[in-house]
């Protein structure tokens, strides 16, 4: 998913996702994971992501996460003031409790391309299944660990 929002960033198209995660502490984890400025990068180590092509990445939280400050392209964002500064950025990853949806419900439906739910195993909640149904047209991607 991400080779191909970096293939669509590099054609000029431009690709959005959201990751949805099941608190902050893993997405904290995704966002940290995203900031290709780091050598321990994964993503670019193996070459999934190239650094000149790096996502505009935004980490909602209500909360300062000390380990992404001063990334080269992590922002931390606090959910209550992001509609705006959703505009220009590549990738939004966030705790599905803090996700004010009432904002979320105001972008366009085809906002995001790309919709990951982790813990796909709670999609019948009333949270996920407003994103989903909000961004149908998105591709969407769930997962779990746990059988369901």
């Amino acid at each position: 998913a991400l080779q191909h929002i970096t293939h669509m960033t590099a054609s000029c198209t431009r690709v959005r996702a959201l990751f949805v995660l099941p608190n902050l502490v893993i997405a904290q984890g995704v966002a940290a994971a995203l900031d290709l400025s780091r050598p321990e990068c994964t993503f670019t180590k193996l070459r999934v992501l190239d650094k000149k092509l790096a996502p505009e990445t935004v980490l909602l939280s209500a909360e300062p996460v000390p380990a992404l400050t001063g990334t080269a392209n992590v922002q931390v964002l606090d959910p209550s003031d992001y509609y705006g500064a959703l505009q220009d950025k590549d990738v939004v990853v966030a705790n599905v409790q803090q996700l004010p949806l009432a904002t979320l419900m105001q972008l366009p439906h085809d906002f995001f391309q790309l919709v990951v739910f982790d813990e796909a195993h709670h999609a019948v909640a009333q949270s996920y299944s407003r994103i989903r149904d909000h961004f149908q047209a998105a591709f969407a991607v769930s997962m779990t660990s746990t059988p369901f």
